[in-house]
């Protein structure tokens, strides 16, 4: 585990890679940090309407048993 632990933090020191980008680290009005808020964004429309279906289905399945109960 240690070698792991060393592994990842020399790879992440000397991998000029890593170092931030511009969208954590530089000028917010880039077209990479408007695309990743787009993306945010989308992401979040998704993962939202999805949340609504179950809910509503939910609702469906408790209303059809009401009737049904009566």
């Amino acid at each position: 585990m240690l070698k792991l632990l060393f592994f990842f933090l020399i790879t992440l020191l000397l991998s000029p890679n890593a170092y931030a980008c511009t969208v954590c680290f530089g000028n917010p009005d880039s077209p990479l940090s408007k695309g990743l808020v787009m993306g945010v964004y989308t992401l979040i429309a998704i993962v939202g309407s999805v949340l609504l279906a179950i809910a509503y289905f939910i609702f469906h399945l408790w209303k059809k048993g009401k009737l049904i109960n009566e």
